[in-house]
C-alpha cells in the first residue's frame, strides 16, 4: 500500500505546511461583521470593528456581547488592539484605500480607566522609509498596516503588503507624541499579516493572515533574544485548510495554547462567510522548529532549511519537489527506507510543495 504526503516548505526562510486543524467556531453579533482584533483581558475577550465603530466591545468565549465601551474616538481605520500590564492600544492605522495616510495613530488607554472615565494618550507616526505620499489604488500599497505587538519598552508593527505580499517589522518608541517607526527587517511570507499576538511568557510572537488564494495561516515567531536581536527569528507558519475564504483578522490566547482567531464577513465569489469566533488547542505551536506529523509520523528538518533537508519517515520509497508555480524541480526513488537527506542549496529561495510517497510493509506482506 502506498501513502502519498504532501508538505509545503519555504526554503532558506520559514517553513509552511497544511495541516486540518479543528477548532470550535462562534457567530459573532452584527456589531462584529468588520471584526479586526481581539485581546484577552481579565478572563474575557476585548473586541474591536474596522467598520467605523468607536467601541471596544467584551465578548465571551462563545461569541456573545455582554458589554462594551465607546472611545468616543473618531477612528479613520482602526484595525487592531493589543496590550501590556497597563494600556490597552488600539491601532489606528490601516492605510490599503489610498495608501498615502499622514495621520497614523496608535492609542494608549489606561486598563485602570475602562470601567469608567476612560484616560487616553496617543503616538503619531510615520514609517522611516515611506517617501512617496501620492496617492495609490485601492490595496496597492505596500504601506498598510493591521498587526500590532507591545513589548518591552517598543511597540512593533508587521504591515500588510499589498504588492510584495511580504511583511516588514517595524519598531516605535512607547511614548505619546510624534514618532518614527523604524524599519528592522522584512521578510517574505507569502501573504497578508492581519493580527499579531505576543505570549511574553514564552517569549513567542504569533501572526495570523491570509493568501492571495484567501488561505488564512498562523506563522509562529520565535528565537529572537531583546529588542535589539529580531533578525534572529525562527518563522514557522502553518496553513489554516479548513478555513480557506476565511478572512482572519486577529488572534489572541488565553492561555499559551489555547487561541482565538477571528474572522470578518465576506462576500467571495458570491458566496458569503459570516463573522465568526474561532477557538484552537495548538498544543505543540511554539515546538515547530521540526515540521512533524503525529498523524503520519513524519519529520522533516532543520528548519529553516538552509542547504541539506532531512525527512524522516517509515518506508519512503519516493519524495517529490515541485515549486509555487507546480513545476517538478526534484524526484528521487528509494528502496523502502526510513530517512534521507537531500540537498537544495542550488534551488532558488521560495516556497516550495514537498510530497513523500511512503510504502506501508505491514500491509503488503
Amino acid at each position: 500500500m502506498k501513502h502519498l504526503i504532501k508538505y509545503f516548505l519555504i526554503f532558506t526562510v520559514f517553513v509552511t505546511y497544511n495541516h486540518s486543524i479543528k477548532a470550535q467556531s462562534y457567530n459573532l453579533p452584527r456589531c462584529l461583521e468588520g471584526v479586526s482584533g481581539m485581546i484577552y483581558y481579565n478572563n474575557t475577550l476585548l473586541a474591536i470593528d474596522d467598520h467605523g465603530s468607536s467601541m471596544i466591545y467584551y465578548i465571551d468565549t462563545t461569541g456573545d456581547v455582554f458589554d462594551s465601551v465607546d472611545t468616543h474616538i473618531a477612528f479613520k481605520d482602526l484595525e487592531e488592539i493589543s496590550q501590556d500590564s497597563l494600556y490597552v492600544y488600539l491601532g489606528d492605522f490601516g492605510n490599503n484605500d489610498t495608501g498615502n495616510r499622514t495621520d497614523l495613530k496608535i492609542y494608549k488607554i489606561l486598563k485602570s480607566s475602562l470601567s469608567g472615565q476612560l484616560k487616553i494618550d496617543s503616538i503619531c507616526f510615520s514609517y522611516s522609509n515611506q517617501t512617496d505620499f501620492s496617492q495609490q489604488a485601492n490595496n496597492k500599497t505596500d504601506f498598510d498596516c493591521e498587526a500590532m505587538i507591545v513589548k518591552d519598552s517598543s511597540i512593533y508593527l508587521f504591515n500588510k503588503q499589498w504588492i510584495s505580499m511580504k511583511t516588514s517589522l517595524y519598531r516605535i518608541p512607547n511614548t505619546i507624541g510624534n514618532q518614527t517607526a523604524e524599519l528592522i527587517s522584512t521578510y517574505n511570507i507569502n501573504g497578508l499579516i492581519t493580527g499579531a499576538d505576543y505570549i511574553k511568557e514564552i517569549n513567542k510572537i504569533m501572526l495570523v493572515g491570509y493568501s492571495k488564494l484567501m488561505i488564512p495561516f498562523y506563522i509562529c515567531l520565535s528565537g529572537f533574544q531583546n529588542d535589539n536581536n529580531f533578525l534572529g527569528y525562527t518563522i514557522d507558519k502553518q496553513n489554516l485548510i479548513n478555513y480557506s475564504f476565511h478572512q482572519i483578522e486577529s488572534i489572541t490566547n488565553s492561555d499559551n495554547t489555547t487561541f482565538y482567531l477571528a474572522n470578518e464577513k465576506l462576500t467571495y465569489n458570491g458566496v458569503t462567510i459570516t463573522q465568526q469566533l474561532h477557538k484552537l488547542y495548538i498544543p505543540n505551536y511554539s515546538n515547530l522548529n521540526n515540521l512533524y506529523s503525529s498523524e503520519d509520523d513524519v519529520i522533516i528538518y532543520p528548519v529553516p532549511v538552509r542547504n541539506v533537508i532531512n525527512i524522516k519517515c517509515k518506508n519512503i520509497i519516493r519524495v517529490s519537489i515541485y515549486n509555487n508555480i507546480g513545476e517538478q524541480i526534484f524526484q528521487k526513488k528509494y528502496s523502502p527506507r526510513n530517512n534521507c537527506k537531500i540537498n537544495l542549496k542550488n534551488y532558488q529561495h521560495g516556497e516550495y510543495v514537498v510530497n513523500i510517497e511512503k510504502q506501508d510493509k505491514s500491509k503488503n506482506k
